[in-house]
């Protein structure tokens, strides 16, 4: 069975040291399976970039795949490390993330699946063993009202 999918208005605001960016997407919700996935398309200069994240609210995992030029998958759990990859051009690269905070709110309370959605999290990244980063972000997700 498939679930149904819900139109929806993306909004992605992310932080790495003194540098913020903020983006707005159009994707589809849906819910299967007791997780929540979210489907979208990232469009720069001249990369596509098909973006899947999934939200397990019983495991408090945050899954984030991306599909094109570059592909990654990125695990965040809170107060944990976990192990991601990085593909370009036939190079694969382990890298990983260790999360120090992670909240998902939602239309009827932190556990529900309902829209509006925003996912927040705060992470550093770790490629071969050395930092790279620390970054923080907000993903809001609301449905796309159409008349």
């Amino acid at each position: 069975m498939r679930a149904a999918k819900t139109r929806v208005q993306i909004t992605l605001q992310s932080r790495q040291d003194d540098e913020l960016s903020i983006h707005t997407y159009e994707g589809d919700w849906a819910v299967r399976n007791r997780s929540a996935f979210l489907v979208y398309e990232e469009v720069d200069e001249d990369r596509r970039l098909r973006t899947t994240v999934r939200w397990d609210p019983a495991l408090q995992e945050l899954k984030i795949t991306r599909r094109g030029d570059v592909e990654t998958e990125h695990h965040f759990v809170c107060g944990a490390r976990r192990r991601g990859e990085y593909r370009v051009s036939g190079a694969r690269l382990l890298m990983e993330t260790e999360t120090d905070e992670l909240k998902v709110t939602a239309g009827a309370g932190v556990s529900s699946l309902e829209l509006p959605v925003t996912m927040e999290w705060k992470y550093r990244l770790w490629m071969s063993e050395e930092s790279v980063g620390y970054f923080q972000l907000r993903l809001h997700i609301q449905e796309v009202i159409t008349r």
